[in-house]
């Protein structure tokens, strides 16, 4: 088994990298996804929530990271199980919180596409609302931020 296999199995690594002008990439190890920074001139956080910029926000990665998991997890069960699962659509909203100024919740829809019994799709209900990322967002974790000295001056 591959380190790269080995590390996704039991816990995930994700490396974010500003590369200049306005691109950021997400490396997952296995993908690159390309993201842009908001439109040039915003000087605070709050200016880039009217929607008006092209980039993907963090928030909408998160949004993006829940729906990926619900709809995964419920498409792999569905597979294994031989149900005539014809498409799943997951609608995610985040319902923001203040004080401080955080997503304080999300709101999530699911639709199950397909004839299947109302037992199945109970079972996939079931296996939504368990998937890894659902859990840990359910509980609170622990988030330590380190930062090294590589081209820092004075250090």
């Amino acid at each position: 088994m591959t380190e790269q296999n080995a590390s996704r199995k039991g816990s995930s690594r994700v490396i974010v990298g500003y590369v200049g002008k306005d691109e950021l990439l997400i490396d997952t190890g296995s993908t690159t996804i390309k993201g842009f920074l908001p439109r040039q001139g915003v000087m605070s956080p709050k200016d880039v929530c009217d929607g008006s910029d092209p980039g993907i926000r963090p928030g909408e990665l998160l949004l993006g990271s829940l729906g990926t998991c619900i709809a995964g997890m419920m498409a792999i069960f569905a597979r294994s199980h031989g149900y005539p699962l014809d498409g799943i659509s997951v609608a995610l909203t985040d319902v923001m919180a203040e004080n401080p100024a955080r997503i304080g919740g999300i709101d999530v829809s699911v639709s199950i596409l397909g004839d299947l019994s109302a037992e199945q799709r109970a079972k996939l209900q079931k296996i939504a609302a368990a998937c890894k990322v659902s859990d840990s967002l359910k509980h609170p974790m622990r988030i330590s931020v380190s930062f090294d000295t590589v081209g820092a001056e004075g250090g």
